[in-house]
């Protein structure tokens, strides 16, 4: 008994609501469909139909503490460096305010984050689990379509509580 209560410590703790197809399954729910991993690109900020920053999207995969920017006549610029990581920077009149690097890979012919995870683990007095991961890539509209999925969960000695989202977000490509 007591090597199945380890057991399934250790699968809860590295386990993962959030694949690759469940966040390729939002976007085909919303009959939309990447057809491309490439995202190099200049976008606009604001989401085509909604008033959510790329930029900040972006960075809330990087820290659960990330500051939010808000720059009035800006524009984000996507770089894929390797299939590994991608560079994105803040623009505003063809200057570089802000920028930082997110790591992921190329999978479903889109870029997929690594997981942004805290852990909480006192068992099994007290848990705490928060998980945010993207999957973005490009549609036959060349728009940037991004499927960003969030979870929380926690529990204080058996009563337990968690809930979770998927969205999906779309970005036009100006260049």
């Amino acid at each position: 008994m007591r090597l199945f209560l380890q057991m399934a410590i250790v699968v809860v703790l590295t386990s993962s609501c959030y694949t690759a197809k469940s966040l390729n399954r939002t976007i085909k729910n919303q009959d939309r469909e990447i057809i491309s991993s490439d995202i190099s690109g200049i976008y606009e900020l604001n989401e085509t139909n909604g008033n959510r920053n790329l930029y900040n999207l972006l960075k809330s995969n990087t820290s659960f503490d990330y500051e939010m920017t808000f720059v009035d006549s800006t524009i984000v610029k996507l770089k894929l460096i390797d299939s590994t990581a991608i560079v994105v920077s803040l623009i505003k009149d063809d200057f570089e305010i802000e920028s930082f690097e997110l790591k992921g890979e190329i999978i479903d012919n889109g870029f997929l984050t690594h997981r942004l995870k805290k852990i909480y683990p006192f068992f099994p007095v007290f848990y705490i689990h928060w998980e945010t991961r993207m999957l973005l890539g490009r549609d036959t509209q060349d728009q940037l379509l991004i499927s960003y999925g969030r979870q929380s969960s926690g529990m204080i000695f058996f009563y337990g509580a968690g809930g979770g989202y998927n969205r999906l977000y779309c970005f036009d490509r100006i260049e």
